[in-house]
């Protein structure tokens, strides 16, 4: 009997199912595809192995020799009206087995059990990326089971947008962001990441400045910036974790401020933001998880206080000079991973600098501050 491994993703408008054959790839076997709504309505295709399988896999240089064909499923004849929650893949003359990389059994969650199992933790999300736009999107088009599920599918909406660089996508993105900034005020707070109002806040103030940067929206940047700063300076009983986004914003507002010359505001505000984090820092739950996120901004809040440092004296203090550049603030601030996207970005930031007319150096320490 056959044995065949399955590999599946969603790409665009496309189910993409690739099989890897362990033994008899020429035995010709029947395979049935279920693809199952939201409402529980479905609609069965079926393909044979392997004759059906004759397009290059999308991820062809990325996985082993035999993963390198796929069967291609079009979109276009599905309802438009409710989502898609899995697809299934059984036959009679083949032992099917599901790889890890098989994303098509976690499309639309609907329940809060399903949600939570399938984005709180990163580990258990589908392995494509493509999957978890298409996954989110789906959320942010039709979930209504909780707001702060809808916050959490947003950012990583909004992430995955931007590594693709897809406009369109972006474009959806900052709409669901903005709009849920509206509604969230009435949710709980929390000290949890993907349930408490400050957090998620947090978390949606983030990936906004993002896609404004990646879209080189310089206005409504640095609107953001200021609105987020602001909001966290206002509020002290905001959970300490909030520093993890917060200092990286502050940095890179007093930064900002610095280079248009607003050097008194822009020392107010990065020596208010290295005081709100010296202050969360005695607020820090026991939790080693808080504690070890906790780290990650102290590079941005001593740099922060360096720069108060440097505009009170003169001289910038013992720390390595080339962090007081525009590049590392940007290497420091930044939250996104592909490279192609990064370089857009930090394009972007270092032109708005430049463009400042306050002194600041892209890549030089400056003495104008």
């Amino acid at each position: 009997m056959v044995e065949l491994d399955l590999r599946g993703e969603v790409r665009a408008d496309e189910i993409i199912i690739g099989l890897n054959a362990a033994s008899e790839t020429s035995k010709s076997t029947l395979l049935k595809i279920v693809f199952t709504f939201a409402d529980d309505s479905t609609l069965g295709k079926t393909a044979t192995y392997p004759d059906d399988f004759t397009i290059t896999a999308p991820w062809a240089g990325d996985a082993p020799e035999n993963w390198q064909i796929a069967l291609v499923l079009p979109m276009e004849d599905f309802p438009r009206n409710t989502p898609l929650r899995r697809v299934d893949v059984t036959a009679k003359e083949a032992n099917l087995t599901f790889s890890k990389f098989w994303d098509l059994d976690k499309l639309f969650p609907v329940n809060k059990q399903e949600f939570e199992k399938f984005l709180f933790l990163n580990i258990y999300r589908p392995k494509s990326d493509h999957t978890k736009l298409f996954l989110t999107g789906q959320v942010l088009e039709y979930y209504r089971l909780d707001l702060s599920h809808r916050c959490v599918a947003a950012v990583i909406y909004g992430y995955r947008a931007i590594e693709f660089d897809d406009e369109c996508a972006q474009a959806r993105a900052v709409t669901f962001a903005e709009d849920l900034l509206i509604q969230t005020p009435t949710l709980e707070e929390s000290e949890h990441p993907r349930r408490g109002r400050s957090l998620l806040r947090s978390s949606l103030f983030t990936i906004l400045r993002h896609l404004y940067l990646a879209s080189n929206d310089r206005s409504k940047f640095n609107d953001t910036l200021t609105r987020y700063v602001d909001e966290v300076l206002a509020d002290k009983d905001i959970p300490s974790i909030a520093c993890v986004n917060f200092l990286p914003a502050a940095l890179m507002q007093g930064y900002l401020m610095l280079a248009q010359g607003r050097t008194d505001a822009g020392r107010d505000l990065l020596m208010s933001s290295y005081r709100y984090y010296r202050e969360k820092f005695t607020t820090l739950p026991d939790n080693p998880v808080h504690f070890f996120e906790f780290s990650k901004p102290f590079l941005a809040a001593s740099i922060c206080l360096a720069f108060v440092d440097r505009i009170d004296t003169g001289n910038w203090p013992g720390i390595p000079k080339e962090y007081s550049t525009a590049r590392h603030t940007f290497e420091i601030s930044n939250r996104v991973a592909a490279p192609q996207a990064v370089a857009k970005m930090r394009e972007n930031f270092l032109d708005m600098i430049k463009g400042a007319g306050g002194g600041l150096s892209v890549d030089h320490p400056s003495r104008s501050v």
